[in-house]
């Protein structure tokens, strides 16, 4: 039926078209227009009587088309693009556009074999009737032989393997994609997340000789003419280069008010205003971050689509409407045959991906005798050898490290492990069909979401190689343009080629889609093994090499600009004759986003202006001598030689752009973590083998130590948060279960869960209990957990791993009660936590009965997560999506009325102290000191309620607000100051009062919360180091593309606390760029502040920190699930921030209340956290100077910073 729509929607022109979608989208909000009421609006409008099934193809577009303006094209409404009348950076939602290399971009990681699969496909398809002889047993028998016995090295595929298993599915592949190509001629290759489309036949011969009989014409003209293009050694002829007479901000004019057609190219020289610079999106951020351009932009031609056949309607910028007039035409031909591949190409990520070979984990079998654990040094020394020195032996498993000099015992080692340690390779499924099937091409017409306009750039250039220059050195990794272009795919078309060998273009994409880091079953820093199953080099950056197509005469290319590409070096075949390579390269433009094109720009060459004075003009009438000189002392229409000058700046510019761009592609690196304990088949486990790294004072880059409090502290923070909690440690409890526990102090709360746990369970008392132990009643949250780790037997080792080594370094929890000895029982622990609400504990008369657990599944982990075991099993990605849906179940019950039953204990008279104490800030000082009572702080659904206030749920009354006036905002204007308003401040030279005028911006604080660190000079990518944690941008703002803009600048860290106010408010007024809800870790500690880094008590030295992962922060910010809030601060000394929302440790949801483009004000709500330990971070851009309010930086305060209270001035 689209189809058919598609083809009758001809009876309406694309303008017609677009003028419907514009009258739709133009119609009050709250009003749909009915097939019947458009078909009518139609016929009134254009006289026209249109079936509603074209009315319903045209209208279904209706809303993208508004996204972007499509239909302000300066015909049928004002003209907005990009750079006029729209920011450069103003993005739809994120599922709209087509994706950005250097903006989000990640692809399937993928194994060797499917590298090999994607190799012998592309060799396959070269060999002349390939789709008929894949169906030839006999030649299919040779091929099996040869590609067997390929040197994967000498093709450059180092550990690339090909045996019975991948030969079957690439043959059935193969055979799926010969009967695609009868059907289309079309053939995929290097298709995983995205894909190039080649064609052989696709231009015909006919077409091929007309193109090059109009190149010609550019070819042939004097040889001082010629443009070689900058910096190719007299080796690249630019024919038609975009880069010449570019769209130049503050000197290019434009045509806002209509269309400037192909026939009146000529006639509008001289049209129009000239365009204004663009705001710079940080125009204070000096370091080029910026990946868009406010000084030059590629001009694209406009084509419609009609009747399926494209029709280029505005000029091809350095192409002469006139004097190449048969070109166009032949261009539009090629064209028709680059649309199929171009729009299979724009919707592959989304329709079409695929990943042949799953890979969960990357391990050897040991054929040898190894002891302990395998690695190359194991390797048994011949007679002649000498010992290993200690400083060659390596005790990381995986060997010696890349970067180590090549010596032949490293030689003789790698081999003999190579040899002895065969790779356990990922198994090869059995061949699904494609989702690509023959009828899902669309071949005439339906393209790209059936797009009334497209956009392309287009470019002619030839590489000429002489007996002089023999050689072609290849080109760079690059991607085409840069973002203001918006280039989405790219189509190359070859051809000529005369006396030159071979030449290929290689691709590569960003990988690590599955983030491996977290989630691939490896050996200790057995990276070796790791890059011998996946087709990565660990700790190098994630591109991945996908392979190299041919680039032979006659073929048809087409790639999207997700892939970087690279041209492979060529050179001469006959080293006495000249010879070269012709090319015909279109850029498409993303449908979706239409840019200022030369539809709405005038021809800028001064030639072109000559041509279009009319006969009857003023200058038309002047002898052409005379007409020359007026031209020459014109600073605009552009002569060739300022038109290179102007390339020269453009060139250099994208250089950097490139750079930066390149920078994001690359900066991620793979870091797959060396782990504490050697884990797996070939390894003996000593769980009480943990390094002694002696844990003392943290070095804060603010200059301040925080001290670790020795052995267990008096007062846990965040993970127990019990008041007046005391410890006796030389009064133990038994660690045998009692028959019988209460829960009447917060020392006995673990105890009593595990009494209830184990009548719930005798099973649980047995000393036999592992991971297979059947747990029945269990919450289905808790059962998919379960599940998912008996499934898998690395990770049913590291569940009970995690809690023995914990065990063995400290048999209590921080509490000094027994601790969970096993996966099997914290299951049921958890399932009984599950069924009611965290706890609050009064007993009077008894001080250490008061008291609270703020976190109790984290109560049961603290000490379990921070072993090795444990920072690997809480890093594995479908760990952490299970224990999301165990805390969405638990918040779910948490925010249903029947949790109501435990906030009686929260809401009587000691609870109520203890929260408006913390709220307050006097703490231990009682409510009668001078602060408000609960009620007075809060709002209370009904305050006469002494069960519950009123609360509906838990969740109501830990998401409650404050009263009105209770937190006022401080200096809420930056621009309306009385003037006598002061702050004391404090900066490098101590402290000082400042006046808060006009010219200061106050930054308020986003969250009841105290203040963690402040840490400046951030790093973009930063491994967390022993007892160190700096800051990764990267991570913490997940690979963001605004995430360089950050670099060098300053993170303030604050942590809340569980007594007090969770929603979250903004720190300054200004306008949302974007918002981020980032998945991540429930449950991970930074491993070198974990249990498994510090000693054992029992050997004289700390014993492990409770409070490790309130001291991980800056690592949780990093890894944990979070949101990003990005800012646009209306004071451009602020500029662009980032406010990240970290859930530490049980956070059910982040919730955000603003959308990007919304407009905030200072103070305004914006969030809030539902339940569990939380903390927050403010980013700001280098060059952000910030005074901190005295008192309220980490150094001067250790209680709470109030919400919209005044944290730091900038002036």
């Amino acid at each position: 039926m689209e189809l058919a729509a598609a083809n009758m929607s001809t009876k309406l022109t694309v303008r017609e078209r677009l003028t419907l979608c514009k009258w739709a989208d133009s119609l009050p909000g709250d009003i749909t227009p009915t097939l019947a009421r458009g078909a009518e609006w139609v016929k009134v409008e254009f006289g026209k009587d249109v079936p509603e099934a074209v009315i319903r193809t045209v209208l279904d577009r209706a809303d993208m088309t508004d996204d972007f303006h499509a239909y302000n094209d300066g015909e049928i409404a004002p003209l907005i693009r990009p750079g006029f009348g729209k920011e450069f950076w103003e993005m739809p939602d994120d599922d709209a556009a087509f994706p950005s290399a250097v903006q989000k971009w990640k692809a399937s990681t993928l194994t060797w074999g499917e590298i090999a699969i994607l190799w012998f496909v592309e060799k396959i398809t070269n060999k002349p009737d390939w789709h008929l002889k894949v169906f030839d047993e006999e030649i299919v028998a040779k091929w099996k032989q040869e590609v067997m016995a390929v040197d994967w090295t000498d093709v450059g595929l180092k550990y690339a393997y090909f045996d019975d298993d991948l030969f079957t599915f690439a043959l059935a592949e193969l055979r799926e994609k010969a009967k695609l190509f009868e059907a289309t001629g079309l053939i995929p290759i290097f298709d995983a997340s995205s894909a190039v489309i080649k064609s052989d036949s696709a231009i015909t011969p006919k077409v091929k000789e007309e193109l090059k009989q109009g190149v010609a014409a550019l070819e042939n003209i004097p040889e001082n003419e010629k443009d070689w293009h900058p910096g190719s050694d007299g080796k690249v002829l630019d024919l038609v280069h975009p880069s010449l007479w570019p769209l130049v901000f503050g000197k290019s004019r434009i045509v806002a008010a209509k269309r400037i057609l192909l026939k009146d190219t000529l006639a509008a020289c001289g049209t129009g205003d000239v365009i204004p610079v663009p705001k710079k999106r940080y125009p204070d951020h000096q370091s080029s971050d910026d990946l868009w351009s406010v000084k030059y932009q590629w001009l694209p031609c406009d084509i419609d689509i009609e009747e399926g056949k494209p029709k280029i309607m505005s000029y091809i910028n350095n192409l002469h409407p006139q004097h190449h007039a048969s070109l166009y035409t032949t261009i539009e031909k090629v064209l028709e045959k680059a649309l199929p591949m171009w729009d299979l190409v724009y919707r592959w990520h989304e329709d079409y991906e695929t990943l042949r070979i799953p890979c969960e984990s990357a391990r050897t079998q040991c054929l040898a005798e190894c002891s302990r654990w395998c690695c190359p040094e194991k390797r048994p020394l011949d007679p002649d050898e000498a010992e290993r020195d200690d400083d060659e032996y390596n005790d990381d498993y995986g060997g010696y490290s890349a970067e180590e000099p090549s010596r032949e015992l490293w030689r003789r080692d790698k081999i003999w492990f190579e040899r002895t340690h065969p790779i356990e390779r990922p198994p090869v499924p059995a061949y699904k069909p494609m989702e690509l099937q023959p009828k899902d091409v669309n071949l005439t017409s339906g393209f790209f979401n059936h797009a009334d306009r497209i956009q392309v750039i287009v470019k002619l250039a030839n590489i000429h190689l002489t007996p002089e220059k023999p050689t072609y050195d290849g080109g760079s990794w690059h991607i085409e343009g840069q973002l203001n272009e918006h280039i989405a795919a790219t189509a190359l078309y070859y051809y000529d080629n005369e006396n030159i060998t071979d030449s290929h273009l290689a691709f590569r994409t960003v990988a690590d889609r599955e983030q491996l880091m977290g989630e691939l079953n490896y050996e200790q820093g057995d990276f070796h093994t790791i890059n011998r199953t996946l087709a990565i080099t660990s700790h190098a950056d994630t591109n991945q090499r996908l392979g190299s197509v041919l680039t032979r005469e006659d073929r048809l290319l087409a790639f999207p600009n997700v892939y970087q590409h690279c041209v492979a070096p060529f050179e001469l075949v006959d080293k006495t004759k000249a010879g070269h390579r012709k090319i015909l390269a279109l850029f498409l433009v993303d449908p979706r986003i239409p840019i200022i094109s030369t539809a709405n720009v005038p021809p800028q060459q001064r030639g072109w202006w000559k041509e279009g004075a009319a006969p009857g003009d003023r200058l038309g009438t002047l002898p052409p001598e005379v007409t020359d000189m007026v031209f020459d002392n014109m600073d605009f229409p552009i002569g060739i030689e300022e038109a290179k000058r102007i390339r020269a700046d453009l060139m250099k510019e994208r250089t950097t752009i490139a750079e930066q761009g390149m920078g994001v592609m690359t900066t991620t690196e793979w870091n797959f973590s060396v782990k504490g304990e050697k884990l797996g088949s070939c390894v003996e486990t000593s769980a009480s083998s943990a390094p002694d790294c002696g844990c003392g004072p943290i070095g804060r880059s603010d200059g301040i130590l925080h001290s670790r409090t020795p052995h267990r502290p008096r007062f846990v923070m965040l993970y127990y948060l019990i008041n007046s909690f005391k410890s006796n440690k030389d009064a133990r409890p038994s660690l045998q279960p009692p028959s019988h526990q209460d829960a009447s102090t917060p020392e006995k709360w673990l105890a009593h869960k595990i009494h209830q746990a184990s009548t719930t369970t005798p099973a649980l008392n047995s000393k036999t209990v592992t991971t297979n132990t059947v747990v029945d009643d269990l919450n289905p949250s808790l059962t998919n957990l379960r599940t998912i780790v008996q499934n898998d037997p690395h990770l049913a080792v590291l569940a009970d791993q995690m809690f023995a080594q914990a065990a063995a370094l400290q048999p209590r929890d921080p509490t000094e009660q027994p601790a969970v000895q096993s996966f099997r029982q914290f299951l049921q622990v958890v399932n009984v936590i599950m069924r009611s609400g965290p706890q609050f504990f009064d007993r009077p008369g008894n001080e250490d009965a008061m008291g609270f657990v703020a976190a109790p599944i984290n109560a049961l982990l603290n000490y379990p997560m921070g072993t090795a075991a444990g920072y690997e099993f809480f890093r594995r990605s479908e760990v952490n999506e299970a224990m999301g849906g165990v805390l969405s179940a638990w918040g779910e019950f948490l925010a249903s009325g029947a949790s109501r039953g435990c906030l009686r204990a929260w809401v009587s008279a000691s609870g109520q102290v203890v929260m408006a104490e913390r709220a307050n800030g006097r703490v231990g000082d009682g409510e009668g000191s001078g602060g408000l009572g609960f009620k007075e702080l809060f709002v209370c659904p009904d305050p006469e309620d002494t069960e519950t206030l009123g609360y509906e749920s838990w969740d109501a009354f830990f998401v409650r607000r404050f009263r009105e006036g209770v937190r006022p905002v401080e200096f809420p204007d930056d621009e309306d100051h009385n003037g006598g308003e002061k702050l004391s401040v404090t900066g490098s030279s101590g402290t000082v009062d400042i006046q808060v005028d006009d010219n200061t911006s106050v930054i308020v604080n986003a969250c009841e919360s105290a203040p963690l660190q402040v840490i400046s000079d951030v790093a973009l990518r930063a491994d967390v180091t022993l007892k160190g944690q700096p800051y990764s941008l990267t991570d913490m703002l997940n690979n963001n593309a605004l995430a360089p803009q950050f670099v060098g600048g300053t993170i303030y860290q604050a942590y809340l606390s569980a007594f007090s106010y969770h929603r979250w408010h903004a720190p300054v007024s200004g306008r949302v760029v974007e918002v981020e809800m980032i998945p991540g870790t429930y449950f991970s500690v930074n491993r070198f502040q974990g249990i498994a880094a510090c000693g054992n008590d029992n050997e004289g030295t700390d014993g492990p920190d409770p409070q490790a992962p309130c001291r991980s922060q800056a690592y949780t910010a990093s890894v944990a699930t979070r949101a990003v809030v990005y800012i646009e601060a209306r004071n451009p000394r602020i500029g662009l921030m980032a406010i990240v929302f970290v859930g530490m440790t049980e956070v059910s949801s982040c919730e955000v209340t603003v959308r990007a483009g919304e407009e905030v004000v200072k103070g305004q709500e914006i969030g809030m956290f539902h339940f569990g330990g939380s903390s927050h971070c403010l980013v700001f851009r280098p060059g952000v100077e910030l005074r901190f309010v005295e008192n309220r930086s980490p150094a001067g305060l250790e209680g709470n910073n109030r919400v919209n209270s005044a944290l730091a001035v900038v002036e």
